[in-house]
């Protein structure tokens, strides 16, 4: 049933702006007293039946009764909190936004826990809006959405992880390095910081090696064997550190050793490249493209004889400590909803 404003109240909100300033010019009138307590009275039922309908997950609902609510007593800044919860659970974020900053503005200086509320609502709403652009494609919103949240909030690791992610996937990798840097300093032993700094070392590290051959020209030549020049040998260089960075994050990782082995096989770096083969072969032996190397750098042994030499041992007690140190200083942390 549809609430109604007060017998002769067409307009609830214009009549509560005449009632207050009549009060200010005549603080004792006693009808404009009455009529105001009675409007105030029934904005406070229908918050209460806002509270119920929310509460059974009838969102529209209570959003019909919040608004009621505000229209009678429009100078409640807890009534504007309340519909932005309700607007931002119904993914209709400027409204939720509009509201919360609405709240900040009519608040008083003795509504200190309102204020804070309030910061956060505003807060997991540019947060909740950013990942909903972020799976829609609007990478760019999702940044600056995120930028908002994060000139009130610093110490959330999961803003820094949601706007890494967004900064990722328009292909701004070291923007999106800075901000999952950031979250590990927070939160070191964050498993989805880490992952996430895996994965876009492992790209770094394709991006230098697709850049191996600048510098070639049409008269340019091999200046050390298969290494090509010398600006190829420096890329080479920097993707291994970038697939070393990857297994810092993630040592269990069996393709970042695959990849880093072929780096340093390139590198002439033989007994670096042959250890990361025996640390894949003890993590996933079946691992794609991992046979071919094997061939190149262990002609004529079989993955057995492999394993049962000084370098997959000394690969295996490597990996063994790099996994239980990992494992021994702690494990994951929640992130921002």
């Amino acid at each position: 049933m549809p609430l109604m404003p007060p017998p002769g109240l067409l307009q609830p909100h214009l009549c509560f702006r005449d009632l207050h300033s009549a009060l200010l010019l005549t603080p004792r009138h006693p009808q404009a007293r009455m009529l105001l307590q009675k409007m105030v009275a029934q904005a406070q039922q229908a918050r209460q039946d806002a509270e119920i309908l929310a509460v059974q997950g009838r969102l529209q609902h209570a959003l019909q009764h919040i608004n009621s609510a505000i229209d009678n007593n429009p100078l409640d800044p807890s009534l504007f909190l309340f519909r932005g919860v309700m607007y931002r659970r119904l993914q209709e974020f400027d409204g939720a936004v509009e509201d919360f900053l609405r709240t900040l503005d009519v608040v008083t200086e003795d509504q200190e826990d309102m204020v804070q509320q309030a910061q956060r609502q505003l807060l997991l709403t540019y947060n909740d809006f950013a990942v909903h652009c972020y799976r829609q494609g609007a990478y760019q919103e999702g940044v600056l959405l995120l930028n908002k949240a994060l000139r009130d909030e610093q110490q959330e690791k999961g803003l820094y992880i949601n706007r890494g992610d967004c900064f990722f996937q328009l292909g701004n990798l070291t923007f999106a390095e800075a901000d999952y840097q950031q979250a590990l300093a927070l939160s070191p032993q964050d498993e989805g910081a880490n992952m996430r700094m895996g994965l876009l070392q492992e790209k770094m590290g394709f991006c230098e090696q697709r850049r191996r051959y600048v510098g070639f020209g049409p008269h340019d030549g091999p200046l050390h064997g298969n290494l090509g020049p010398t600006v190829s040998c420096r890329q080479f260089q920097k993707a291994e550190e970038h697939f070393s960075t990857a297994i810092r994050h993630n040592p269990q990782k069996a393709q970042y050793y695959l990849y880093r082995a072929k780096s340093r096989q390139l590198l002439q770096n033989i007994f670096g490249a042959r250890q990361d083969v025996a640390t894949v072969l003890l993590l996933n032996p079946k691992q794609p493209k991992l046979s071919l190397l094997m061939t190149n750098l262990f002609p004529g042994m079989s993955v057995e004889e492999v394993l049962s030499t000084q370098v997959a041992h000394l690969a295996r007690l490597q990996l063994e400590q790099m996994v239980e140190g990992s494992l021994q200083a702690g494990g994951p942390q929640g992130t921002v909803g």
